[in-house]
């Protein structure tokens, strides 16, 4: 296979989307964002990555918290439109019908409707240039029973986003388990 050297905003895509949320229950604040994901298994430790110029960028920074939500393919309008306007201009939960829930350790709210909501409190900030890494111990996974499979969540039910090349998409299948390449 022959290769080239380019130069490519984001050569690991597409990347799961999540819909950030933070501030309070009561003035609940959302972005939508795919630089999100695990850092470490023991303890369970998740990031997201953050413009600082974005307006809940100071809402995470000062309360050190933050709520990961993933949303549902059904949930593609609302998570775009999360994404493509600033709560500086609108009140992105109440343009899109989200209900804000209160977490079980942190003040930050969950949104209900989606599937999986994980609280957590940032432990590390770097800054990295156009983002700036929010590194958090995660205290609590909310999971929606009907999701699980056993003590495992089964993505294939919820039909997560992805999103790459300015496009998202739909991710449901499951291809085989870890070790797959012993029955291949």
């Amino acid at each position: 296979m022959k290769k080239e050297i380019r130069k490519i905003a984001n050569p690991m895509s597409p990347l799961p989307v999540a819909l950030i949320s933070c501030n309070t229950v009561e003035q609940p604040q959302v972005l939508t964002v795919s630089w999100t994901g695990v850092v470490n298994s023991t303890p369970l430790k998740m990031y997201v990555s953050v413009q600082p110029v974005r307006n809940s960028y100071a809402a995470i920074k000062e309360r050190g918290e933050f709520v990961i939500n993933v949303p549902t393919a059904d949930m593609l309008k609302e998570t775009d439109f999360c994404g493509t306007n600033s709560g500086r201009n609108v009140d992105k939960f109440k343009e899109c019908g989200l209900t804000a829930e209160k977490c079980e350790h942190i003040s930050a709210p969950m949104i209900a409707e989606c599937p999986v909501s994980i609280e957590c409190r940032v432990c590390e900030v770097l800054s990295l240039g156009s983002h700036d890494m929010f590194i958090a111990d995660v205290l609590a996974v909310h999971v929606d029973p009907e999701m699980m499979n056993g003590d495992s969540i089964d993505f294939s039910k919820i039909s997560t986003i992805a999103y790459g090349n300015s496009a998202y998409f739909k991710v449901e299948q499951k291809l085989g388990g870890f070790g797959i390449w012993k029955q291949l």
